[in-house]
């Protein structure tokens, strides 16, 4: 059987492609259109993307990283603004699960905590302090507990524990907590107790408060409620949703753009409600936030889409809305879904081929273009894939996943060969069917600068260059004060080219 392998794509600012394909002088400001490989020296079992940084998780439990430093991202200090090959992050922790947020990372560790790192300015590492974690560390308040799902949004975090019971922090200000406060942060995980009332729609938190409000006025004892229990859970930037076993789909958060997709645009949801389709009752099995839209998939496969939308019309969709192919019929079933600003990725089920939409103007989209799509295109002869992670500008595929094995030989005494690269990532650039599986013992020595390119056209490689001027002036200290800090997170994206 052919080994696991890890292919990316897109704008290579800031070493985020993981191939060395940096942008190591202005003039060498190319976007990488077609998937190309990462070397992993072992076996991948998971990917995941923030804006600026990715993590590999290896079947032997260790996390590869690269792309920006600041805050403490990556999962180990560095001196540099950036680290453009994949590295191993020093922590004598062993991980099953990951998750990239914004500008900060989840992990659950093989005993079944939730680990944090990076930025901690809206406290969505969970420490009960807005400082930044530069290496992975447990989180105390809830490290007596066992989990199996976590996701990273922008500004918060959610971990769903053994029991279903969901667990949530960082910034709420825009109901993306669920907790029906106002309260800026909570720098610590917060219970979300929820649970059912008299309609299948409706839902009420069950804080200390509530709870002692109904003791009082209850003149007869009522049934017990049905208590809210989950198996999957997104975070986006202004919104969070959570999926249960029967296939219902909770959202709640922001709406400025229609993403509870109620029929609606108008405020926030502060609490939970449970969403419904004109095209009637449905059941979900996934959920993934961009920026201002949300896709999620039914189980059987289809994937449904509605907020803004990724074009540049910014069109407004406050119902769910099937996503199809240019030829507007329904695909194979999708698998799995994954979006993060304005491109979105889906794999099919069977042959594992991935189909991208969105913005594509910096190679994001993998289809050797820089044009955006409306409709969902199939990147050409890649299949097999098991696993897709979508960045700011960029994107990954897991290929054959590995399954994990931790095993005593799974030390932090780790041989040389696995405590760097064993030398420059070699990268092979995409073209067959037969270079997609990838081998450990590959010797492939490509030199990254043959990765297949496209220039961007003037006005675009212009607003890209003054990004990158910009990124690189700044002081690797400066990003480290928290004056200012929530401002820079907002501005730290490139700008929007304009249109010449």
């Amino acid at each position: 059987m052919a080994s696991s392998s890890v292919w990316s794509w897109g704008w290579p600012n800031e070493g985020v492609l993981g191939t060395q394909a940096d942008l190591q002088t202005p003039e060498e400001l190319e976007f990488v259109t077609t998937p190309t490989q990462i070397q992993i020296p072992v076996e991948a079992s998971s990917i995941s993307c923030g804006m600026f940084h990715c993590h590999v998780l290896l079947s032997t439990g260790h996390i590869y990283s690269w792309g920006r430093t600041a805050n403490g991202r990556l999962g180990f200090p560095s001196k540099k603004e950036w680290v453009s090959e994949p590295t191993l992050v020093p922590t004598p922790l062993r991980f099953v699960k990951i998750a990239c947020g914004h500008h900060h990372s989840l992990a659950i560790t093989s005993d079944g905590k939730v680990a944090s790192w990076g930025s901690g300015y809206s406290g969505q590492c969970g420490h009960g302090t807005r400082k930044d974690s530069e290496v992975p560390t447990v989180i105390a308040a809830i490290s007596h507990l066992k989990f199996t799902e976590i996701s990273a949004g922008y500004y918060h975090s959610i971990a769903i524990d053994e029991n279903g019971e969901m667990w949530i922090w960082g910034t709420g200000k825009e109901g993306q907590l669920g907790l029906g406060d106002k309260d800026l942060f909570h720098s610590t995980p917060v219970l979300l107790k929820v649970r059912r009332e008299q309609g299948p729609k409706d839902v009420c938190l069950l804080s200390e408060k509530h709870e002692s409000k109904d003791k009082a006025s209850d003149a007869k004892p009522k049934a017990p409620k049905k208590i809210f229990k989950a198996v999957f859970a997104a975070a986006g930037e202004h919104n969070s949703a959570a999926l249960t076993k029967k296939g219902e789909l909770f959202i709640w958060g922001g709406n400025q753009y229609g993403q509870l997709g109620n029929g609606i645009v108008g405020p926030s949801s502060f609490v939970p409600h449970m969403l419904t389709s004109i095209f009637g009752p449905l059941s979900w099995k996934s959920i993934t936030f961009g920026t201002c839209h949300v896709i999620a998939l039914t189980d059987t496969g289809v994937p449904y889409y509605w907020g803004r939308t990724m074009d540049q019309n910014l069109t407004i969709l406050s119902d769910p809305t099937p996503l199809l192919s240019p030829d507007h019929t329904a695909l194979e079933p999708i698998k799995y879904s994954k979006t993060l600003t304005t491109h979105a990725l889906c794999i099919t089920e069977g042959k594992g081929e991935i189909y991208a939409t969105g913005v594509g103007e910096y190679g994001q989209l993998g289809l050797s273009t820089i044009s955006s799509e409306k409709e969902l295109r199939k990147i050409p002869s890649f299949s097999e894939v098991s696993e897709i992670a979508v960045g700011g500008y960029h994107s990954l595929a897991l290929v054959k996943a590995a399954k994990i094995n931790i095993t005593k030989d799974s030390d932090p005494n780790l041989p040389d060969r696995f405590k760097q690269p064993s030398s420059k990532a070699a990268v092979q650039a995409f073209g067959s069917d037969n270079s997609m599986a990838g081998s450990s013992d590959s010797t492939a020595t490509a030199n990254p600068r043959n990765i297949e390119r496209v220039s961007p056209p003037r006005a675009i490689r212009e607003s890209a260059l003054e990004e990158v001027k910009k990124t690189r002036s700044r002081r690797f200290s400066s990003r480290r004060e928290s004056k200012g800090k929530e401002q820079e997170y907002r501005t730290e994206s490139p700008k929007k080219p304009s249109k010449r």
